[in-house]
């Protein structure tokens, strides 16, 4: 995986509105720089995306002036399709969990540009894996987009289902707790890469709102904006947070 990438506004927004009803200050747990690129990633609107070095710096500073040990979990619980942007309506139009996969499979870039994901069967499960990220900084980056798939995964469907397995490359001290609540299973840390496991069956669960029409103009965006993705925003949202 790259030194960097760039999110989504949208996913930007998850942090906003956890510490906004939380009743907690933005000014008192980011600072001065930080809220402006936080306040262009706002006025930019649905298009414009943040560094993910840049976003992961201000999930660990948050965990660690509200000192809470799972918050990439706390935030994921409040994710939406308007998180995702065109990608999560795209995945709320699909009629099976298997065809969603397959979409943030596709479009998964849309949230991530540098997103590296693996799909496998394993003995009768599904295996989603991502290669480590570079930093141990990133832990609540991480943490956050695997409990976001899994939430979300389990808005569209209605079922809350457990994961098999869980695993993430980084370390973790403290309480399992918190994870084995929201995974339905303990996670295991230190591994090679980071993953998701859960039954073949899963695939088959049906959404809440299947729509074949909107699926198919919706992913018309969708190739669209993926072909729109700049290749140069790495450079340019470095001189913009300069410029700030």
């Amino acid at each position: 995986m790259s030194d960097d990438s760039l999110i989504a506004s949208t996913y930007v927004q998850l942090l906003i509105e956890y510490v906004t009803q939380s009743e907690l200050a933005l000014e008192q747990l980011l600072s001065a720089e930080q809220l402006a690129l936080l306040e262009a990633s706002r006025v930019g609107g649905s298009q414009s995306r943040m560094s993910r070095t840049v976003f992961s710096a201000m999930l660990r500073q948050v965990q660690q002036q509200v000192q809470h040990p799972a918050l990439g979990l706390e935030l994921a619980k409040q994710i939406s399709a308007a998180h995702l942007g065109v990608l999560g309506y795209l995945i709320l139009a699909c009629s099976s969990l298997g065809e969603a996969l397959v979409r943030m499979d596709r479009y998964g870039r849309l949230v991530d540009d540098a997103i590296d994901m693996h799909i496998r069967q394993v003995e009768g499960q599904i295996e989603l894996s991502w290669p480590p990220l570079l930093t141990a900084a990133d832990a609540v980056f991480v943490e956050l987009g695997v409990a976001s798939i899994v939430q979300f995964a389990r808005n569209i469907t209605g079922q809350q289902e457990s994961m098999t397995a869980v695993g993430f490359a980084h370390r973790h001290e403290g309480s399992l707790q918190p994870y084995r609540q929201f995974f339905g299973c303990v996670p295991s840390f230190g591994q090679p890469n980071t993953f998701l496991r859960f039954p073949l069956a899963h695939l088959s669960l049906p959404l809440r709102q299947p729509d074949a029409v909107l699926l198919d103009i919706l992913e018309t965006q969708a190739n669209q904006a993926l072909a729109l993705l700049p290749r140069t925003d790495v450079f340019l949202q470095e001189v913009r947070r300069l410029l700030i």
